[in-house]
């Protein structure tokens, strides 16, 4: 697996690879050919501006984990014809981060599924924004947007979704959940002779891990949870 280090505003395409990136940057554009993994772990505050380009017959599973920091994303996707996107993105937060989703669907079949998971403790809180724009005489797509929180704090979080759906051929859904640690499975694990604060941490570390199915950055994110 190759890791890519962007240091600079760049442009960059990738077909059929599965990459490590690194984004020291506040742009990057990404064009999408093929079948694409992209793992990336974040651990230092950035405000990133990122632009996913879906070309024909292409698909992405991007993964994304944020370790504490906060900061921003702004991300837009542009969705051509016959596409598939997964993003996920989970977050463990002690400060605020802001997440914007500018969805741009301009074709046909496409399956789009933006995840995002953010478990929050001390300051740790989340604005999220999904907006979708389905345009004019497209068919055939299929838009899933998951926001799901668990706070430990008393902090305020803000999701906002938007749909704009100029076509009737469409299925667009968003789901939002926002949630204490639930009592019922604390109490579940404490007869099992887990106590409170270890319980809190396999309830934190399944919901986290619960986005992704590649092992790679299930190990490095079991690592720095690890060390909390």
């Amino acid at each position: 697996m190759n890791k890519i280090v962007i240091d600079k505003d760049k442009f960059l395409s990738l077909d059929n690879e599965e990459v490590i990136i690194q984004l020291n940057t506040d742009n990057i554009n990404l064009n999408i050919l093929g079948n694409v993994i992209i793992n990336e772990i974040v651990t230092k505050y950035k405000n990133i501006n990122l632009k996913i380009t879906m070309n024909d017959n292409s698909s992405l599973i991007y993964n994304r984990y944020v370790h504490k920091v906060g900061g921003k994303l702004n991300l837009e996707i542009n969705s051509n014809n016959n596409t598939k996107l997964i993003f996920n993105n989970s977050f463990y937060l002690k400060n605020y981060y802001k997440i914007y989703v500018y969805n741009n669907i301009l074709g046909n079949n496409n399956k789009n599924t933006i995840d995002i998971k953010s478990f929050n403790v001390l300051n740790g809180k989340i604005k999220a924004l999904g907006y979708v724009d389905i345009f004019k005489n497209t068919n055939m797509n299929n838009l899933v947007e998951n926001f799901n929180i668990i706070t430990n704090n008393d902090e305020e979080n803000l999701i906002i979704p938007s749909i704009i759906a100029n076509s009737f051929d469409v299925d667009a859904n968003h789901f939002t959940t926002i949630s204490s640690i639930p009592k019922s499975e604390l109490f579940y694990l404490s007869l099992k002779g887990i106590k409170e604060e270890e319980s809190k941490k396999l309830l934190r570390n399944s919901f986290i891990l619960k986005n992704f199915n590649n092992d790679f950055i299930k190990d490095k994110i079991k690592k720095l949870l690890e060390k909390e």
